[in-house]
């Protein structure tokens, strides 16, 4: 229950997060993770080790999945991630947080989500260490400027 409600103790990459928004954006199937360091060029390799994850498939009670992507979009609409500009525009769905360490005033500071979310496209993940704030303040600038710059990305 701690857990349930951002207080319990959890350890993730910014991968596994960005393959969990994928999963809910694309109703339960996960893709082959693929990591953008950069926009352009494109990366010549496919990520060291990528080969090795199998694409797989959760069972989401649709009812629950529906209530989580609802969830997700507004929270850039009237949510916590509803001041970081651009998220709005780019129709980023996204849930943002905060992870405290002891020194309440150094967190770690996430954003993850998809895009767009009438018809997801991107999922990602970007968090931030060792700031004085939330997610939205830190990672979610981060988030916006690099998604507009592959959404703005020629196919």
């Amino acid at each position: 229950m701690n857990l349930g409600i951002g207080e319990g103790d959890l350890s993730v990459t910014p991968l596994q997060v960005a393959v969990m928004a994928a999963v809910i954006a694309n109703g339960g199937k996960s893709p082959r993770p693929m990591i953008r360091h950069r926009i352009e060029p494109p990366p010549e390799e496919e990520m060291p080790g990528a080969a090795n994850v199998l694409p797989c498939e959760v069972s989401l009670p649709a009812d629950g999945l529906r209530a989580v992507r609802e969830g997700m979009r507004q929270c850039t609409l009237v949510g916590t991630a509803s001041q970081v500009a651009g998220l709005r525009e780019l129709k980023a769905a996204v849930k943002t947080g905060t992870a405290q360490t002891p020194d309440r005033t150094i967190n770690q500071a996430w954003i993850a989500g998809y895009l767009p979310w009438d018809s997801p496209r991107w999922a990602f993940a970007v968090v931030v260490h060792n700031v004085p704030g939330s997610g939205a303040r830190f990672a979610g600038p981060i988030a916006a400027e690099t998604l507009r710059a592959l959404a703005l990305k020629p196919e």
